[in-house]
């Protein structure tokens, strides 16, 4: 018995030590809980006069590593796997063609389509770390818009 109470004093301890640790970690790091947040963006493109798409970008997280985008039709807040285009990346370039076609470039991994595609919207993925990056310091030479959670 005196061996079970020394077995749970000293777990107790080393619970105080750990939670005491990583608030001096976290307080070492500048990171304030008051400064977590959640970061969300929100873009409507309207194309054809008549035909719109939303786009939330929102990012969560005590890193705010968390990151997901999401091509909708509707102006819902929870995304729909059936109807909506989600993709867990930090950001995607898109630009609309002469036809109205909205065509987004995402990383291929990140691409998450719906079991309902939208008519007017084209998916290319890119593939390798070099395509990715290339985007990501060309998109303008190629006619793109790019949509971030990162400021």
């Amino acid at each position: 018995m005196v061996i079970n109470i020394k077995k749970y004093i000293l777990l107790i301890f080393v619970i105080i030590f750990i939670v005491t640790l990583f608030f001096f970690i976290f307080n070492y790091m500048n990171v304030s809980m008051k400064k977590i947040e959640k970061i969300t963006i929100e873009k409507i493109i309207v194309f054809n006069d008549k035909d719109s798409l939303y786009i939330t970008a929102n990012s969560w997280g005590l890193a705010g590593n968390n990151e997901v985008i999401v091509l909708s039709q509707s102006n819902k807040k929870t995304p729909n796997k059936i109807d909506d285009y989600i993709f867990y990346t930090s950001e995607i370039f898109y630009k609309i063609d002469n036809n109205n076609t909205i065509i987004i470039y995402s990383p291929e991994s990140s691409i998450n389509e719906p079991d309902k595609k939208i008519s007017n919207v084209t998916i290319r993925s890119l593939k390798t770390f070099d395509e990715i990056n290339d985007y990501n310091l060309n998109f303008k030479k190629y006619g793109l818009e790019r949509i971030s959670i990162n400021r």
